[in-house]
């Protein structure tokens, strides 16, 4: 049975959202994507061929944790930075690897365009811990971003 990606749990001054996995991988990967969809409206294309002519940049991430909910808290910090500082439109996932509260990951960006729209004004992750939880079929992890 699949599981969804991610839903949106409140919708205010501050968006809250809940991210899914079968496992803590999953959670990860679908915080990625959840992310990407929460931020921009639509993509482009679902053809790999098509995203690999798009590509301009690859980022590399090493990220250390305490807990697993600090680590997510990390990588949506990062990838949110990569979208907000650098106006990169993120492409496809090369690799995620979790293990022992240490995430690497390889991520591939395209410089946004015009053409690219914003689905939710996300300006910033609220400070505030993450929250992991069970659900039905796995578990989900509760995070805050500030609009």
């Amino acid at each position: 049975m699949k599981c969804k990606i991610y839903e949106i749990l409140e919708r205010d001054t501050e968006l809250k959202a809940a991210f899914y996995g079968t496992n803590y991988n999953d959670v990860f990967m679908n915080g990625y994507e959840g992310l990407k969809r929460i931020v921009y409206k639509k993509k482009l294309s679902n053809q790999v061929q098509d995203y690999l002519q798009l590509v301009q940049v690859k980022h590399s991430f090493h990220l250390t944790a305490k807990t697993t909910e600090d680590l997510f808290l990390k990588w949506m910090n990062a990838l949110l930075s990569m979208i907000q500082s650098n106006s990169y439109f993120p492409v496809q996932l090369g690799y995620l690897h979790i293990e022992n509260n240490e995430l690497n990951a390889q991520v591939f960006y395209r410089k946004s365009h015009r053409k690219d729209k914003h689905n939710i004004p996300v300006s910033a992750i609220i400070l505030e811990k993450p929250v992991l939880k069970s659900a039905k079929y796995g578990h989900q992890m509760v995070i805050s971003f500030q609009m």
